[in-house]
């Protein structure tokens, strides 16, 4: 009899595991479903094109746990803006597409455990580096139009492959968000 209930109570502790699991597997799916809508009632509202990215971000931000973040954009030159930016430090910094970079920019996310291991960015201001530890970078688009999504965390490794994923399934809205911004400011330099 003892034996049986030994076994009731694993029983009953591993449904108790796998209830738990499916809780938090909901409690995510949940909150990444509401950052969907979040972001797309960002994109349909009217408003000036540099806020609307801050406040895709700001989304983004509930979802990737980044500290900060900013979208490059491919100049007539080669080299990468940032359109937009979390922190006026980083609006600041220009960049030289390498070998990273250049992978991204054909379509492959990157998640970076260590940054001062990276080309683009070891030519970046020390200052930049001192806040900057890990970071993701994502593809918004490709070819002469370019972009890239960067998120970055001063903690070493932060970012996984969970990360990644979630940040591609969000690459859409900011790819959209960063269509939408163009067309206004294209609006504003003809009129």
């Amino acid at each position: 009899m003892a034996m049986q209930s030994v076994n009731n109570d694993e029983i009953l502790r591993e449904a108790l595991l796998d209830l738990a699991k499916a809780r938090e597997l909901e409690e995510h799916q949940r909150r990444k479903t509401e950052a969907l809508l979040a972001g797309l009632r960002v994109l349909i509202k009217p408003m000036e094109s540099s806020r609307m990215f801050k406040e895709l971000l700001a989304v983004l931000r509930e979802i990737l746990d980044f500290e900060e973040a900013f979208v490059l954009i491919r100049r007539p030159d080669g080299s990468l803006q940032p359109t937009v930016a979390t922190s006026d430090a980083l609006m600041s910094c220009r960049w030289r597409p390498r070998n990273l970079f250049q992978r991204v920019l054909t379509g492959k996310p990157a998640t970076v455990f260590d940054v001062r291991m990276i080309e683009e960015w070891q030519q970046q201001p020390p200052a930049i580096l001192d806040m900057v530890s890990s970071a993701l970078h994502v593809p918004l688009r490709e070819g002469e139009q370019a972009a890239i999504l960067v998120c970055t965390h001063s903690r070493r490794s932060f970012f996984n492959r969970n990360h990644q994923r979630l940040a591609e399934n969000f690459s859409t809205l900011a790819s959209q968000a960063l269509l939408n911004a163009e067309r206004q400011q294209m609006e504003i330099q003809l009129f």
